[in-house]
């Protein structure tokens, strides 16, 4: 596989190699069976994806106030076959929808025909506001966040969700066509073209190097949201989108989508009966971490509207976001606090949830005292350094990031050498450049 340049093939012989996928257990939280596993992580997920129900007359309004729009200007989008073609083309193979049983395989390696037949769909269920119920169905399979933890306990699991190969497709159309409308502000470095974890921690740094220069402290507060994807209110996303002027036929589209949204819980051989949800961003969407950062980015603007926070002379930089990480620059405390206020201010309004507990506050420059910062009624604890987005950063940041990178180039080069000691050594060689040499960012 080496020598016929069959990459794909190489790799998936690699995954195998190692294990592959791991068995589920057949006992998780004392529950014993695939049955009332499945149905233990319904429970689980059927309370999170209604901890946050929207406002039903609220709803109404919004619903009135997007037919209104649509009877003034009464456009509708049209989508053609070469944009359901370049849809298509954005798909990864092999992904399942979990509902039919069909893989995007069946659309990549479809005839072009069919790529009418879905335009004409597509225009149709956006001309008449209908919503198929398949593209409403999230299948979601629990999987272990950390496989050297406990496998019986359900706290160690997160959900990947199979959803409609259709609803992708018409997500990504709207994505390429929409573009426009569904941007965030220059302070958002989540789920963006070009954009990076790597690129957002070196503008961090870059503003506190700039203010330590100019003989200046700097306060970073890195906020801790909790599942803030999930807890998405659909009032005030569709307000969001309202206020972008994002077309009233699509924005009627997603609407309905999301208030007719069911999920079901996959465990082993076992499938748990349909639940509605009414909060968060839909599962296994392709729109949906670009929704997320639309209502993150919200909180963004108000800081920067605020004029609190550092600035490189009239360009704001006292807030940095990545999807649903946030993190604070101010010069000065009572800075700093202003900002907090209106984070929690923010908070409030949009069930965002944050945990002082996890945030950590940083000083950069000489003082003699750390000083308490109070956030949502609780100190954040003060740090020397930190991870920000997996990066390290602090006073003696370059230090630690050079004493971990060794630590992680001898244990991954010691885990290829132990998985892999009597295999070719050309293959050898390609294993140890993917895995220990990695130079991203």
């Amino acid at each position: 596989m080496v020598k016929s340049h069959n990459s794909k093939e190489f790799w998936n012989e690699f995954r195998r190699s190692i294990g592959g996928r791991c068995k589920i257990p057949c006992t998780v939280d004392g529950n014993n069976g695939d049955d009332k596993n499945a149905s233990l992580f319904h429970d689980k997920y059927h309370e999170l994806y209604n901890s946050v129900p929207y406002n039903e007359t609220e709803m109404d309004h919004i619903k009135a106030d997007i037919n209104t729009q649509i009877d003034i200007n009464g456009v509708c989008p049209s989508i053609t076959p070469d944009c359901v073609s370049r849809a298509i083309s954005r798909m990864k193979a092999r992904k399942s929808d979990g509902v039919s049983g069909h893989s995007s395989d069946h659309l990549l390696n479809a005839t072009p025909k069919l790529h009418t037949h879905l335009a004409l769909l597509f225009s149709s269920m956006l001309i008449h506001g209908a919503v198929p119920t398949d593209m409403t169905i999230s299948t979601l399979v629990p999987i272990p966040k950390n496989r050297r933890k406990s496998l019986n306990d359900s706290n160690n699991y997160r959900a990947i969700a199979l959803s409609s190969l259709l609803g992708k497709t018409l997500d990504h159309i709207l994505l390429l066509q929409y573009s426009d409308h569904l941007f965030t502000s220059d302070l958002q470095y989540g789920f963006k073209k070009c954009h990076s974890t790597t690129q957002c921690t070196f503008i961090l740094k870059e503003v506190v190097q700039y203010y330590l220069n100019n003989d200046s402290h700097v306060n970073v507060v890195l906020l801790d949201a909790s599942r803030a994807f999930d807890r998405v209110n659909y009032t005030k996303l569709f307000r969001l989108l309202m206020k972008r002027q994002l077309c009233p036929v699509i924005t009627r589209f997603l609407l309905r989508m999301y208030t007719n949204q069911t999920i079901r819980v996959r465990w082993g051989a076992c499938i748990s009966p349909l639940t509605p949800i009414s909060n968060g961003v839909k599962q296994g969407g392709v729109l949906s971490p670009i929704l997320f950062t639309i209502y993150m980015d919200e909180l963004l603007l108000r800081l920067k509207s605020s004029s609190f926070g550092c600035h490189i002379g009239n360009i704001f930089c006292g807030a940095l976001g990545y999807a649903d990480d946030t993190v604070l620059l101010a010069p000065s405390l009572a800075s700093l606090d202003a900002m907090l206020q209106v984070c929690e201010q923010y908070a409030v309004e949009y069930n965002v949830q944050f945990n002082s507990t996890n945030s950590k506050h940083l000083l950069f420059g000489h003082r003699s005292c750390n000083p308490t910062i109070s956030f949502i009624g609780e100190a954040i604890m003060n740090v020397h350094t930190d991870t920000h987005l997996g990066n390290v950063i602090g006073n003696q940041s370059d230090t630690e990031i050079i004493t971990q990178c060794i630590q992680k180039f001898i244990c991954q080069a010691n885990s290829v050498k132990s998985h892999f000691k009597h295999v070719h050594p050309d293959v050898l060689y390609r294993i140890f450049k993917t895995m220990c040499m990695s130079l991203y960012g």
